[in-house]
């Protein structure tokens, strides 16, 4: 009896691996590269992951911000944009005639939201330096024009990865896939 349930679980494992084998093998062609949609999708849901953490940076919820709780937000935004870059840049090239072309243009995208982030955490460290409370606030208060500055690259990056300069069929599929992804049109509503 034993022996059998084993077996049971053996084959249904096997199915199971099979299943998301073919559910993988249906979002990729025959070269392995995900389709439009199913890239643009990563894209916009890596991108609404990394915004939910960075909003986090200034959101206090009532509690009194002191340099121990930014240096925390600071350290979880940190870990949330290298998990950013690492997405963007592990993403393969779309399955697009200029796939390779908006794979660069993606590690752009990246890095550009790496150095940005960067910036802003120089900005925001020098601010846990402060030598009084008035000082601490003031420091915070001149990050807030940059900080609105990252949060507003989201839209154009993918503006950017949109308009990219493609052939027009590329650019017509390209913005139909971003404009059809469930992830791309929460991310715009959350803007």
């Amino acid at each position: 009896m034993r022996r059998s349930w084993f077996i049971a679980a053996i084959v249904l494992g096997v199915v199971a691996i099979a299943g998301a084998a073919l559910i993988m093998r249906s979002t990729e062609d025959d070269n392995g590269q995900p389709s439009a949609t199913t890239w643009a999708d990563s894209v916009c849901t890596s991108l609404s992951t990394w915004r939910s953490s960075i909003t986090a940076l200034a959101d206090v919820s009532g509690e009194t911000l002191t340099p121990e709780s930014l240096r925390e937000k600071l350290d979880d935004a940190e870990s949330a944009t290298a998990q950013l870059v690492s997405e963007l840049k592990g993403l393969g090239p779309p399955d697009l005639e200029a796939g390779g072309e908006l794979k660069q243009k993606l590690n752009g995208v990246a890095d550009g939201f790496e150095g940005n982030f960067n910036s802003l955490k120089v900005q925001a460290e020098a601010a846990l330096e402060a030598d009084s409370p008035t000082e601490f606030i003031q420091a915070l208060a001149l990050i807030a024009p940059d900080y609105e500055l990252t949060l507003n690259q989201l839209e154009v990056n993918i503006a950017r990865l949109v308009g990219s300069d493609v052939p027009e069929d590329t650019k017509a599929e390209l913005e139909a896939a971003f404009s059809g992804a469930a992830s791309c049109q929460q991310l715009e509503a959350d803007s």
